[in-house]
């Protein structure tokens, strides 16, 4: 299910959602347990600040150990807007993506396509699903995101579509 932590708003197993840009961060926490502390953390997944806190690329804690993974998590994260069944968006609807871990494969995929587009990521209207992802400790789902079409002002009823830019 998909849903919205800070608005409350449930959406179900599928939603349509326009992706507005792309940004990564990282996370270091004091351990992997619920409600654990953020010792280290990176806004532009490059500096970290913290302990350790330095430059990622080159951090200890973000990197793979003896086969185990980094002690830091990786997020690549869309923010994008929710498009509500009925009505216009509103700023309830602004959301954010992340991925992680399992996932990250299907965000950097979805990133590198709309990239590989030379196109303003707010041009495309996605479906977003959720699959079931096999992983070490069992089965997880993550999301995956499936073309509709192209965000024009043909793409909705007349009474959902956004104003125009006012040009002067």
């Amino acid at each position: 299910m998909f849903f919205n932590n800070i608005s409350k708003t449930v959406y179900g197993v599928k939603v349509q959602v326009v992706p507005v840009f792309k940004f990564a961060s990282r996370v270091r926490w004091e351990s992997r347990e619920k409600g654990s502390p953020v010792i280290c953390q990176s806004v532009d997944g490059k500096t970290g600040i913290g302990d350790p806190g330095g430059t990622c690329a080159t951090c200890p804690c973000a990197q793979f150990q003896d086969g185990e993974p980094p002690e830091c998590t990786e997020f690549k994260n869309m923010g994008l807007v929710v498009l509500p069944k009925h009505g216009k968006p509103t700023m309830s609807d602004a959301a954010v993506l992340p991925f992680k871990r399992g996932s990250l494969p299907e965000g950097k995929q979805w990133i590198t396509m709309l990239n590989m587009t030379g196109r303003d990521y707010f041009s495309f209207i996605f479906d977003l699903t959720s699959a079931q992802k096999p992983g070490k400790k069992g089965k997880f789902w993550v999301p995956t995101a499936m073309y509709v079409g192209e965000r024009t002002d043909c793409s909705a009823p007349k009474d959902l579509q956004l104003p125009r830019a006012v040009r002067t």
